[in-house]
């Protein structure tokens, strides 16, 4: 492969081959190779370009904002990356240790390949997409009025610090299978209401072995993305939603509430449950298989399940609400107060769930019992418990069949 170096000592433009040795713009064959003294930006506005590998000075930038580029061979941005518009499409190993600050285009990594981009910078507005994977250290920013898309099957390799106010998009065309995987001893830190990852055409998978932190709003935070978590999820404040279902068996905390929000997910025995608050919502479906001591409300046609002949003890308040489920062949023992509301509402308890009330429950609304035929559910006032109906619509009621009350 020929090498064509860079014939000024200043910037310009990167289609312009008077620009490089011998007038000619580098080629599919070719290593484009940039040095200059001048911290030099080398532009790619216009024009669909290929070349064979690309080597840039540390003193140097690159800058697409209109055209296409494809590198099929290694590239070196020493200097690093500016993208406002146009495409750069990396299809060999590359290496990004400038600060990348992109606002707009297209940035590709192909099939088996690894991007890194080592100094931080910014994704506002830019398109990422794979099949590859592009790996990120240092600290990166999504603004909170940005939104990043990611796509075609592109792996997001989180090893730094990413902060997030925006929206990161996840599933370009249906079908597409995005990852992002926010890596042990890495932070992945949604900065404040409506931060998070949306829905677009397909959900995306969100795999997290570090820290994944809601650290700024009162309001609500989602995942959309599938959820697996063997790290620590962090809810400092409002709410995180998982509304893609998941498997966690990691550690949940912080003073604010952690929600099951659409999706199957699972809580595995083990984990360390302390946030203050856990929901079950809006259709999402929850499988504890831990003890759960903080806040835990099930309402709006979500369903907590309990592990078949296990027994899992809520020792907070309990909040049962409009059309939840309590569902599972298990046991929920519940020893602090247990609210069924509001009023003319009702809860279903269902596929021979067993509710056993050791504290005081008060109720409001009414309980279905039998949610399919042939149900056996079970609700258990224990000695020393109270079991208050509070109005006259209060108690419980028969769906498919009556259940047991002891």
């Amino acid at each position: 492969m020929a090498t064509i170096s860079w014939k000024l000592t200043t910037g310009g433009g990167f289609g312009n081959a008077a620009n490089w040795v011998g007038g000619v713009t580098p080629g599919a064959a070719d290593t484009a190779s940039i040095t200059t003294a001048s911290n030099a930006i080398i532009t790619l506005n216009t024009g669909v370009l290929t070349i064979g590998a690309l080597s840039m000075a540390a003193t140097d930038v690159l800058s697409v904002g209109g055209g296409s580029m494809t590198i099929n061979g290694a590239a070196a941005l020493a200097g690093g990356l500016t993208e406002t518009s146009g495409t750069l499409a990396l299809k060999g190993a590359s290496s990004i240790t400038g600060t990348v600050t992109a606002t707009g285009g297209t940035l590709g990594v192909g099939a088996a390949v690894t991007a890194t981009a080592s100094a931080g910078g910014s994704l506002n507005g830019v398109t990422l997409i794979g099949p590859g994977t592009l790996t990120t250290s240092g600290t990166f920013s999504v603004a909170g009025t940005s939104t990043v898309f990611a796509g075609k099957g592109l792996t997001w390799n989180n090893t730094g610090v990413a902060n997030v106010g925006g929206s990161i998009y996840t599933g370009l065309v249906s079908g597409d299978t995005e990852t992002i995987v926010n890596q042990a001893g890495a932070s992945f830190n949604l900065l404040n209401d409506g931060a998070g990852t949306v829905f677009y055409n397909t959900a995306g998978a969100f795999t997290n072995a570090g820290t994944l932190a809601k650290t700024g709003g009162t309001g609500t935070s989602t995942i959309a993305a599938a959820l697996t978590s063997t790290g620590t999820i962090n809810v400092a404040t409002g709410v995180l939603a998982a509304s893609g279902g998941g498997a966690i068996s990691g550690s949940i905390t912080g003073a604010g509430t952690f929600a099951v929000s659409g999706g199957s997910a699972s809580i595995a025995a083990g984990s360390v449950l302390s946030v203050a608050g856990l929901a079950v919502t809006s259709s999402g479906a929850l499988t504890l298989n831990q003890n759960y001591a903080g806040a835990l409300s099930v309402s709006n046609s979500g369903t907590l399940t309990l592990p078949s002949a296990k027994t899992i003890t809520a020792s907070g308040p309990v909040t049962f609400d409009t059309q939840g489920t309590l569902s599972g062949a298990g046991t929920l023992n519940t020893t602090g107060t247990v609210s069924v509301v509001p009023a003319g509402s009702y809860f279903f308890i269902g596929n021979g769930a067993t509710w056993s009330n050791s504290g005081v429950a008060n109720l409001t609304g009414f309980i279905y019992t039998g949610l399919v035929g042939g149900d056996t559910e079970t609700i258990v006032n224990q000695a020393g418990a109270s079991f208050n109906l509070l109005t006259d619509a209060a108690g419980t009621a028969t769906y498919n069949t009556a259940g047991t009350f002891t």
